[in-house]
């Protein structure tokens, strides 16, 4: 239970940084377990859906802030996470998201 709860804390923190490779299996991993809590909270019944609209509220949570530890990784500030509400540029930024490169690895290999 201890390792689930710093599991959990890890992927809720906004002030870490993640490589693209982390960032990627974490946002599948993520967007796994928001269309599992859709599902259960369309098909379960009242009492129990509290569980699960808490639980899916909290992996949006982890989801802002993977956003944002990439952001931190990119070198740009966690901020630009307010793009993702405006439609056309929360495409540009997942995708530069996605292919732009680690600034903090770069710069430990350069020293």
């Amino acid at each position: 239970m201890e390792g689930l709860k710093k599991t959990l804390a890890y992927y809720s923190n906004f002030n870490r940084k993640v490589t693209r490779k982390e960032h990627v299996f974490t946002l599948i991993a993520l967007l796994i377990y928001i269309l599992i809590n859709i599902f259960l909270i369309a098909e379960l019944e009242e009492p129990i859906n509290l569980i699960f609209i808490l639980t899916f509220i909290h992996a949006y949570w982890m989801l802002f802030a993977n956003y944002a530890s990439r952001l931190r990784d990119i070198g740009n500030s966690p901020w630009l996470l307010l793009f993702i509400f405006i439609p056309a540029l929360n495409l540009i930024l997942f995708f530069y998201m996605l292919f732009a490169p680690s600034n903090w690895v770069n710069k430990e290999k350069k020293d």
